[in-house]
């Protein structure tokens, strides 16, 4: 599996997350990010976390990651799921998540996609392979 994200410009500076990666074996995670800010500085960087996509952020002290201009690192990540965020000045990375898989993907729950027009929509196969999308509230 790879993750890749891709970031977009906020208040015309550029701050995007470009790589993660869990080092398994002593459970760090890797964040390499970019940032084009006029007069960047560490101190305004802050790292939030969460368990599950419904949990809230929980911002880490600095004493609990390191951080350099383009690397943030974080040890002792041994919960079941993860979820990262990067904070500059108050404001939050706006970026685009893309998990690409291969070989097989089994979704035994639910699939749901966010539409062109910002609603959502659950996607089933019914009998015969045919697809259909019905509005939900997530």
């Amino acid at each position: 599996m790879t993750v890749a994200f891709h970031g977009i410009s906020t208040n015309a500076s550029s701050f995007a997350i470009t790589s993660f990666v869990y080092d398994y074996e002593d459970s760090t995670v890797y964040l390499t990010y970019t940032i084009d800010a006029d007069n960047f500085n560490l101190a305004n960087l802050a790292v939030k976390t969460k368990s599950n996509l419904n949990g809230e952020w929980v911002t880490l002290t600095s004493s609990e990651y390191t951080a350099t201009s383009s690397t943030v690192v974080i040890p002792n990540q041994t919960g079941n799921n993860n979820f990262y965020q990067l904070v500059y000045d108050g404001q939050s990375v706006t970026s685009v998540l893309e998990v690409r898989f291969r070989g097989n993907v089994v979704i035994e729950d639910a699939l749901i996609l966010k539409g062109t027009d910002s609603k959502f929509y659950q996607i089933t196969v019914g009998s015969g392979g045919t697809i259909s999308a019905t509005e939900v509230t997530p």
